[in-house]
C-alpha cells in the first residue's frame, strides 16, 4: 500500500530540512527524502556563512563549527590588500555534521527521514496538478502520496521540470567550480582570503576558507564563458603559487 503524507520534501539539505523541521514542528506529517546515502555526503559548498545568515534559522552549535571568522582579506589583480575586521563574522562549518543534526531536529519533531531514496518521477493527477512522488529504495520503486511537493533538490531542481517549471540556467548564469580540501598548510584559523582578477578566477574569485590553523577548503569559482580553461585547470596554478607547502 503506497504511504500517505500532507507534505513531501525532496532534499535533505539545509533548505529541505528547514522546511522538514518547521513543518513538523507544526504538527504537519512530513516526508523528507534524500537520494544519497548518508545525509552531508558528498560536500558541494565552501562550508562559510556569516552569523546573521546562520542565526535567522537556526541557534549555531559548536560541534557544527569548524572555526570563527573574525576578519577577511581581500586580494587585488594588482596584489593590493584590504583587510576588514568584524568580531562577529561568520563560521566555516562541518557541513557533514551541521546536515546531518538539522535532519535529526525534523525527525525529533516528527519528520520522517529516508537516505537512499531517489525520486525519479512525480505522479500525476490527472490534469489537476501532482499526487506524490516516484521513488526508487534499494533498486525497488515505491510511490509516495501527499498534498504538497517541496523540491529542494538544488539550483536546477528536477521536481521543478518535471512539475513544468524551468529550472535550466544558461552558461552566463552559473559559474563553474572546483574545491580541494588541503592539509598542513599555513593559514589564520580567523581569517577568509579572497583573490581576484582574470587570472586567478576569470568572472569569480578564489577563496581560502580555513578549517583550522592547518587545514582548508581552498577553492575557484570562473565564469565559463569568460576563459577556455576548467575551473580545476586554474585551482591546479592557484594553490602552489598560495603555499609553498600542502597536501591534497
Amino acid at each position: 500500500m503506497d504511504e500517505k503524507f500532507d507534505c513531501i520534501v525532496v532534499g535533505a539539505g539545509p533548505a529541505g530540512s528547514m522546511a522538514a523541521k518547521t513543518l513538523a514542528k507544526k504538527g504537519v506529517e512530513v516526508l523528507l527524502l534524500e537520494k544519497h546515502p548518508e545525509i552531508g555526503v558528498p560536500l558541494s559548498c565552501a562550508e562559510a556563512i556569516s552569523v546573521s545568515g546562520l542565526d535567522r534559522f537556526v541557534k549555531p552549535e559548536p560541534e557544527w563549527i569548524s572555526t570563527r571568522i573574525h576578519e577577511a582579506l581581500l586580494v587585488s589583480p594588482s596584489n593590493d590588500r584590504l583587510m576588514i575586521h568584524h568580531p562577529h563574522a561568520g563560521f566555516v562549518l562541518n557541513r557533514k555534521i551541521f546536515d546531518k543534526r538539522l535532519a535529526q531536529q525534523a525527525a525529533s519533531l516528527g519528520a520522517c527521514v529516508k537516505v537512499n531514496s531517489c525520486v525519479v518521477s512525480l505522479l500525476s493527477l490527472n490534469k489537476d496538478g501532482f499526487c506524490g512522488v516516484k521513488v526508487l529504495e534499494e533498486g525497488r520503486e515505491k510511490e509516495y502520496r501527499t498534498k504538497v511537493i517541496i523540491g529542494a533538490d538544488g539550483v536546477e531542481s528536477w521536481v521543478a521540470r518535471w512539475a513544468g517549471m524551468d529550472s535550466s540556467l544558461r552558461l552566463d548564469q552559473i559559474e563553474s567550480c572546483a574545491q580541494y580540501l588541503l592539509g598542513e598548510v599555513e593559514v589564520e584559523s580567523d581569517r577568509m582570503e579572497f583573490y581576484l582578477g582574470q587570472s586567478v578566477a576569470p568572472g569569480g574569485y578564489a577563496w581560502v576558507f580555513p578549517k583550522s590553523d592547518r587545514t582548508a577548503n581552498v577553492g575557484l569559482a570562473i565564469t565559463p564563458n569568460r576563459t577556455p580553461k576548467k575551473a580545476k585547470e586554474l585551482l591546479d596554478q592557484f594553490v602552489p603559487k598560495r603555499f609553498s607547502n600542502f597536501r591534497v
